[in-house]
């Protein structure tokens, strides 16, 4: 390997002159930049860098004859001209491997250069697909890993180092990054490249827009409206919390807060508050489905208002802490004082889009407050937004999988609500709940007797007469589960796009073998999820609890198959959607903003609405067929100058 500092114009004419020599090369890229850090939180724990000011500190090439070459722009003491850095960058082939395409691609097009002319490849996406984890796939590990190479580390900021002092290290970053891209290529099947290559890459890319782009949010609207109704609900509340709780004045000993757990046992013990399961300290639970059924079915009248107020106040703290202070916070930490939310591509096992700082995806859907957070996420000025909701969407993948009646019904236009209302003699509103939360994923009589509040045998009785209505539903997860069971040596499912999930749970004591301290994180947490108690014995000697915790792993892992197979074909299936649409879209007229669960939201000149609606519906519903769903995919769009107006 032969490392070079292009400060020269001889250096930066060998770089053009080797780059011209074989136009099929693909080579390897990597930025460095530098900027303040944004503010820690509960999501990240470490520093990160504020994108919002970051600058492009250098970059550089590696060339498959293992000669890269280090643009410096930034740096202390001699630096590459920008003209070389603008020249260099539209040499490079189509082809160009990045490891995490979404900072790299998103750095290089706020600097302005024209990122549209480049193929990007990401080594990350690719790891991830091909080793079917999140975790374990830095640059620095995979090319331990995997090239078995020893990268040079680096603290701290490249802010005061000159291009030499830095030139082994940002140069190990390219070659590593081509070098891995090249391995991984070769790993993955034909269906997988064409996954990266269409769907993931090309996503990150459009995720570093997003996140640039932000959205504007009407803080002082939300304060007026959403702050008023919290301070407002929460003086009332509180008072009369007060008084139920018989505070003695000036005696701090006799107060009890509703945001103390430890305090809050006293309504347990006294009987004003049945409990429902205890923590692995053995204290009662005083979470939010506690106070839920408390409200509704503790002892007393007295007993149920003050869950009612518990929740209340607990409410209208998280909207001030969260959605007032927090969104300050955040907003206060960019120069144009818009949201701009991290979105993550990799963290949610099925392949969703997640975000922190702050959590778009966690919008609020019920309550008093829900309808005044959407209405302060606002459109630009002469803009309007334009969302589309993809319709029942995990149903439908659901019928497409399993096929007969389920997937005639689709076919036909049949509400599909109503019948299984019908079969349950319910009301539509029960039989919609009841075919996401039992009909995809099979759940059991017990919990469907607490969800609707019918007997054991009535839930028995109405799960036997849906699953008459729709035998192949049974029959579908049946056989997803045989089939994930035969492979070896660990269990795994694969999305309609051909991602990789691992499902060790479905065979625990080879997973207690094979990884211990995985399998112990996960024992532990359905041990307190169950309320288990490992060590209950029974008549012939035998621990029922350990057998317990090998069913609910079981069961657990039969789960995670399944949800895999619909929530991740179905994350394929809107990616897919949102890639062709930017692609096709006039960015100078249009543009996606964000994606909530099954919704994109995108923002649009006044005057091109109706055309970005038109290419949206259009884009999210070809992602069906393009991916070989013969069930209609349905997404309508929605015009309006706020989110509440598109999607209240």
């Amino acid at each position: 390997m032969k490392f070079h500092l292009v400060t020269t114009e001889a250096k930066h004419e060998r770089f053009l002159r080797l780059l011209a020599k074989d136009e099929s090369w693909v080579v390897g890229f990597d930025t460095e930049a530098v900027g303040p850090a944004r503010r820690y939180s509960k999501a990240r724990d470490k520093p990160f860098l504020n994108m919002g000011y970051a600058a492009l500190q250098g970059f550089s090439i590696a060339l498959p004859n293992e000669e890269v070459f280090y643009y410096p722009l930034r740096h202390r003491k001699q630096n590459a001209k920008w003209r070389w850095a603008e020249a260099a960058w539209e040499a490079l082939p189509l082809s160009v491997w990045a490891h995490n395409v979404k900072f790299d691609s998103r750095l290089m097009e706020q600097e302005g250069f024209n990122i549209d002319g480049v193929e990007w490849l990401d080594s990350m996406l690719a790891a991830w697909l091909h080793y079917g984890r999140n975790s374990e796939i830095s640059l620095k590990y995979l090319a331990k890993e995997v090239l078995d190479r020893e990268s040079p580390e680096w603290q701290g900021s490249l802010i005061d180092k000159t291009g030499a002092e830095v030139l082994e290290y940002v140069c190990h970053d390219a070659l590593n990054t081509l070098q891995l891209g090249e391995y991984l290529w070769e790993k993955l099947t034909p269906r997988l490249r064409k996954t990266l290559g269409e769907v993931e890459t090309p996503f990150a890319v459009e995720l570093g827009r997003m996140e640039a782009r932000g959205i504007k949010l009407d803080l002082e609207k939300l304060e007026a409206t959403m702050g008023t109704l919290a301070d407002g609900n929460l003086t009332t509340d509180q008072a009369e919390w007060d008084e139920l709780t018989d505070i003695i004045p000036g005696d701090p000993g006799s107060y009890i807060s509703p945001n103390s757990a430890k305090q809050l046992q006293e309504f347990f013990l006294d009987g004003t508050w049945v409990e429902r399961g205890t923590t692995s300290t053995g204290a009662f639970k005083t979470g939010k489905d506690t106070l839920e059924y408390n409200e509704k079915n503790a002892q007393t009248e007295t007993g149920r208002r003050l869950a009612e107020l518990c929740l209340r106040i607990r409410a209208a703290k998280k909207v001030k802490g969260t959605y007032l202070d927090g969104f300050y916070e955040e907003m206060r930490q960019w120069p144009d004082r818009r949201i701009h939310a991290e979105l993550h591509q990799l963290v949610a096992r099925t392949g969703r889009l997640s975000s922190s700082n702050p959590n778009i995806q966690n919008q609020l859907a019920r309550g008093e407050y829900a309808p005044f957070l959407k209405q302060c996420y606002v459109a630009d000025e002469g803009e309007l937004f334009v969302s589309a909701d993809y319709a029942q969407i995990e149903l439908r993948l659901f019928a497409e999988l399993a096929g007969g009646t389920l997937l005639q019904a689709f076919l036909d236009g049949v509400d599909l609500h109503q019948r299984t209302a019908d079969a349950l003699a319910e009301s539509r509103e029960d039989g919609k709940k009841f075919n996401f939360a039992f009909l995809i994923y099979g759940g059991g009589p017990g919990k469907a007797s607490r969800e609707f509040g019918w007997t054991f045998t009535e839930a028995k009785e109405k799960i036997a007469a849906i699953a008459a209505e729709y035998p192949e539903a049974q029959a579908f997860r049946e056989k997803v589960i045989t089939r994930v069971l035969r492979r070896a040596p660990v269990p795994f499912v694969r999305t309609k796009a051909g991602r990789l999930r691992w499902v060790p749970e479905l065979r625990p004591n080879e997973w207690k073998v094979r990884d211990p301290e995985a399998y112990q994180k996960k024992h532990d947490y359905l041990i307190k999820e169950y309320k288990i108690d490992p060590y209950e014995e029974v008549q012939w000697g035998d621990f029922a609890g350990w057998l317990a915790v090998d069913r609910a792993m079981r069961m657990s892992g039969e789960r995670i198959a399944v949800n895999t197979i619909i929530q991740g074909s179905a994350a394929d299936l809107a990616k897919l959607g949102m890639v062709n649409f930017a692609r096709e879209a006039d960015r100078s007229l249009m543009r996606i903003v964000t994606m909530v669960h099954d919704e994109v939201l995108c923002s649009s000149f006044s005057g091109a609405a109706q055309s970005c609606a038109k290419l949206l519906k259009q884009h999210m519903e070809q992602a069906g067929p393009f991916m070989g769903y013969s069930v209609p995919i349905l997404a309508e769009p929605q015009i309006g100058k706020t989110w509440f107006d598109v999607h209240g």
